[in-house]
């Protein structure tokens, strides 16, 4: 008599691939998401349920970056806004600095290490690399930008894939990002 042996799944991989087939063509990743959890809900829970567990860190961790993200996009667009001014005028008259606490001192940065650390605890140092840092992102998102104005020239209003192979893609990349 032969035993069954007993293989944990690999959600990762299963779930993978039920993204990549929900992801032919166009489509709109919330839809697809809510789409592909109510499919397994009713159709695999364990799935589900064994991918989100496995992933729960990353989501996690995703969380906080938003949050801190969240905070930088909040300060840039309100600190120079009525409701800054409205903040500090309620601490002169009050004291209540609750408003105020929340701006640029206290965003989080991640620094040379991995860490995050907060605006107000930075040195020259810890600044000049998250600011380098974002000159780098700047650089990578103006050769993405070109890369896609060189393709869009290329193709004008017919598909890419009408147009160009992956070799010809490759070699306007390459012709832009220097590679």
């Amino acid at each position: 008599m032969t035993m069954a042996v007993e293989t944990e799944r690999d959600y990762a991989k299963e779930m993978r691939t039920l993204i990549d087939q929900a992801t032919q063509g166009v489509y709109t990743s919330a839809v697809v998401a809510k789409e592909l959890v109510e499919f397994l809900r009713t159709n695999d829970p364990e799935l589900l349920e064994g991918w989100l567990d496995a992933q729960a860190v990353h989501f996690v961790r995703q969380a906080i970056l938003k949050r801190d993200a969240s905070a930088r996009t909040y300060n840039r667009t309100q600190a120079c806004r009525s409701v800054f001014r409205e903040a500090a005028e309620e601490f002169e008259k009050s004291g209540d600095s609750t408003d105020l606490r929340s701006h640029f001192l206290t965003e989080p940065y991640v620094i040379s290490d991995g860490s995050r650390m907060l605006l107000k605890d930075m040195t020259a140092d810890h600044l000049s690399y998250v600011a380098d840092e974002y000159a780098h992102s700047a650089k990578s998102s103006l050769l993405r930008e070109a890369f896609l104005r060189a393709v869009a020239k290329r193709c004008g209003q017919r598909p890419v894939g009408e147009v160009l192979d992956e070799e010809a893609v490759a070699k306007i990349w390459c012709s832009i990002a220097g590679d």
